[in-house]
């Protein structure tokens, strides 16, 4: 009986060591991915600055843009 109360303990302190592993791998990637969703949050402002910009230089100014970086 004793042999098998050991064996139980041992098992359930493995599995409790598992999940708790699991637990903080899973932290680790929400953490990650919520850097990683702020990052892309700041960087739109710039990006929707850009966007504006190359709208409103048209699309001629920017085939003559393309041009000259092709020529270089």
């Amino acid at each position: 009986m004793r042999i098998t109360n050991s064996i139980r303990r041992k098992a359930e302190r493995a599995r409790l060591e598992h999940k708790r592993q699991q637990v903080e791998r899973d932290r680790e990637a929400d953490r990650k991915f919520k850097e990683t969703v702020c990052d892309a949050v700041k960087a739109l402002p710039k990006a929707f600055t850009d966007l504006a910009d190359a709208i409103r230089q048209g699309p001629d100014q920017n085939a003559r843009s393309s041009k000259e970086q092709e020529e270089k």
